[in-house]
């Protein structure tokens, strides 16, 4: 087995092992605490997750390196702006006395240290480490949850999630930080990582008209119940997502990496090995899910779930679309075309969101208003598999008239 194929196995196992730990938490949750408890983590996690993603302006996205001492410094310098992030975001909370915002806000804290963390260890390709880190952290999930569920002594299950990955994310960082020392904190850092709050940033908001609104914006619309159910559709069906996302877009950013600095040639062949092999899975999320889904979920969560499956069925074509388009999308970053990356996110979020406000204004159900988004949004990620292959494309033509000069 070549190496990139074991690293690209080792750190899909990690994640699946993880990800099947956090079904079960999820699946004590919904047994236990019930449909509605479940919707509310759900949104809960949701919006910790994305301001954990914008914490640090993007930032963190210049750990994956070439260099260990480099990716190191890109870690100290991501956590300092986020640390400043979060005390200015402290200060609103605290004056508008938002509730159980503060939560959020450690959560999404821990969020963000954890993917920091993730990147720089990846440049090491530490994918082993990664992999243990991520099967720990679910286990220490699970068996809070369990315990706490047998005692009846919890009201809130997003606290637990919250310190559980607290404790895992610090004592991580605590450690690289006592293996590498100091590092010269300076404002060239951000001067030379400027392109990712100009360019990333904005993408990543209007990434989250499809990452994040719907867990947010459903309760409102439809009630809690339906956020419940819809919850169960989101974890196990955005998991092959989640799963391309985490494993194999960490990989395929750190070949492009040392391919466009040592063999620009070579780039091209990369983009098509991993999008033959992403389009594969795709098509088999898409056959196997549908087929197996409703049975997974009863399995997991029993009777009276079958409202989620239905969820899925809608949403199965933009998640098997974001399984393809999400790693790839790597090649914008890596090429520093954070451009394009902005203006395809632009369009998602036309999409997207002017899907979401016919459906409110049409009048439509949930399934109707998810068919919708799911539709839309799988146009605009066409574009953009599109526009990964030309910017792939236009590294080997760039190499290329290089070589003619000399």
């Amino acid at each position: 087995m070549s190496l990139r194929k074991k690293d690209t196995l080792i750190s899909l196992v990690g994640i699946v092992t993880g990800q099947l730990i956090l079904f079960a938490c999820f699946s004590v949750i919904g047994r236990h605490w019930g449909v509605e408890e479940l919707g509310r983590l759900n949104s809960s996690l949701s919006l910790g997750m994305f301001l954990g993603t914008v914490l640090a302006l993007r930032y963190e996205l210049a750990c994956v390196q070439d260099n260990q001492r480099k990716s190191y410094e890109a870690l100290i310098h991501t956590v300092l702006i986020a640390a400043l992030s979060l005390v200015f975001l402290s200060l609103i909370v605290n004056i508008w006395n938002i509730a159980s915002a503060d939560l959020i806000l450690v959560f999404s804290a821990t969020f963000l240290l954890q993917q920091a963390s993730g990147l720089y260890l990846n440049t090491l390709r530490k994918y082993k480490l990664i992999a243990a880190i991520k099967v720990a952290s679910s286990l220490g999930l699970v068996i809070s949850l369990s315990a706490l569920a047998a005692t009846n002594n919890l009201s809130n299950t997003f606290e637990v999630f919250t310190y559980i990955n607290l404790i895992f994310s610090s004592a991580v960082f605590f450690i690289i930080v006592k293996l590498n020392g100091r590092v010269k904190v300076g404002l060239l850092y951000f001067k030379e990582n400027s392109k990712f709050p100009r360019y990333t940033l904005p993408a990543t908001f209007l990434n989250a008209a499809i990452l994040y609104s719907l867990p947010i914006i459903i309760p409102f619309l439809f009630g809690a119940a339906t956020a419940g159910f819809f919850a169960v559709t989101q974890r196990i069906g955005f998991f092959p997502v989640s799963l391309s996302a985490q494993s194999i877009s960490g990989i395929y950013r750190r070949e492009l990496v040392s391919s466009i600095t040592s063999n620009r040639e070579g780039v091209l062949d990369i983009f098509f090995s991993h999008f033959r092999f992403l389009v594969v899975v795709a098509v088999l999320y898409l056959v196997v899910g549908n087929i197996l889904f409703g049975m997974v979920v009863e399995m997991l969560f029993g009777q009276g779930w079958g409202e989620s499956a239905s969820y899925f069925h809608a949403l199965s074509p933009l998640y098997a679309m974001q399984v393809i388009y999400i790693p790839l999308s790597q090649v914008f970053m890596v090429s520093n075309n954070q451009r394009k990356d902005l203006v395809i996110q632009s369009v998602l979020f036309v999409v997207s969101g002017s899907s979401l406000f016919s459906a409110y204004v049409w009048g439509l159900d949930v399934v109707g208003a998810l068919i919708l988004f799911s539709a839309s949004s799988v146009v605009a990620l066409m574009i953009g598999v599109w526009l990964t292959y030309s910017t792939t494309y236009s590294i080997c033509d760039l190499s290329v008239h290089k070589e003619e000069e000399l």
